[in-house]
């Protein structure tokens, strides 16, 4: 914001990762540097500068926790452009999202270019375009976010996206909590449930459902994985939380042993019996 003026917005796409070790959340995008935001124990957010330094100022660079409304994206974007069918989705090169094409606007430029270069059938193209992403009603089921194509720029068929993340390690990794024993976890009104495990010399981990936080020291040999006694926060928490807190905890107690297929975790008992059951967030590119 300049001189109490409107605000100057602008859209971007990209993807996001946790620095557990720092409490930071990454987001990338379109810009030559990642925005850094300081995590919050109430949850809420805090802008970092560029080299990832708190910023020292009486100017609002807090965002405190709330719903998250889709919104409407207008900006410049490069992808994997594929039609077939008379069908046609793009995929986003820095966030990774595939959105189905709406027919209109300047759809029939981008078709009639994919078709005259030549290539297999279906076989995706690099795409480089100007576009709307937008929530619009689907052929079938509740509406979902398309894109609109305001303008060609052109294709780059020996390009293509770079590679997807590298599998998340088990260590300095946010694992997003997502069932425990037979029971999915409700999404929190506030912090989400994750694990985190610590690299060092006294390897910690720290844990939460959403409410109190647990945190303790952990000893992993291979695909061995045993959690130290946790201290606790001793906050009152709602349903189904109060419940469930205690649960985590005798779940923890009981890992034995550990698997993982690069994007989800389990915790398994000394008899094979699954535990708990994690999804990654942030994995180390």
């Amino acid at each position: 914001m300049a001189g109490g003026g409107a605000p100057s917005l602008r859209d971007d796409l990209g993807h996001w990762h946790v620095d557990p070790a720092r409490r930071a959340l990454i987001l990338t995008g379109g810009g030559e540097m990642p925005l850094q935001w300081q995590i919050r124990g109430d949850g809420g957010l805090r802008a970092l500068d560029m080299a990832g330094e708190p910023i020292v100022s009486d100017l609002p660079y807090d965002l405190t926790p709330g719903p998250l409304v889709p919104t409407p994206l207008a900006l410049p974007m490069r992808g994997m452009f594929q039609y077939m069918a008379d069908a046609a989705v793009f995929t986003e090169c820095l966030s990774g999202q595939r959105f189905p094409v709406v027919m209109e606007g300047a759809y029939l430029d981008l078709e009639r270019a994919y078709l005259a270069a030549g290539g297999a059938p279906g076989a995706p193209l690099m795409a480089a375009l100007e576009g709307r992403i937008e929530e619009r009603p689907a052929m079938e089921g509740p509406p979902r976010r398309q894109l609109l194509v305001d303008r060609l720029a052109g294709l780059a068929p020996d390009e293509t996206c770079p590679p997807a993340a590298a599998p998340a390690a088990l260590i300095n990794t946010y694992w997003r909590l997502v069932r425990l024993g037979a029971t999915a976890l409700p999404e929190a009104a506030g912090r989400e449930p994750y694990l985190v495990l610590l690299p060092g010399e006294a390897p910690r981990f720290s844990a939460t459902l959403g409410c109190n936080m647990m945190n303790g020291s952990y000893q992993l040999d291979g695909a061995t994985l045993v959690f130290g006694p946790a201290a606790s926060t001793m906050m009152a928490c709602p349903p189904p939380l109060d419940a469930l807190e205690p649960a985590l905890g005798q779940a923890l107690a009981a890992t034995a042993r550990w698997d993982s297929d690069g994007k989800n975790l389990r915790l398994l008992d000394a008899g094979g019996q699954v535990l708990v059951e994690l999804a990654a967030v942030y994995a180390p590119s």
